[in-house]
């Protein structure tokens, strides 16, 4: 993740998705929605709980998907 530029990148072991974060949901501070656009314009949508991703990395996410609202 690069907050300054609104960068994202998720691996996991189904899912390999990069670019630009345009838009997020939180949900009562345990799931969060980014809606993300690729460098060929396509769109995705992922989900995340806060329990998938470590705390300090939770904040920061959290913290660059209100920016970035």
């Amino acid at each position: 993740m690069l907050p300054k530029e609104n960068f994202v990148e998720i691996q996991s072991q189904t899912i390999n998705f990069k670019g630009q974060l345009i838009g997020a949901t939180i949900w009562f501070d345990s799931q969060i929605a980014l809606k993300i656009m690729d460098a060929n314009q396509a769109k995705q949508q992922v989900f995340l709980t806060r329990q998938a991703i470590p705390e300090a990395d939770w904040r920061l996410l959290c913290r660059t998907a209100l920016q970035a609202n």
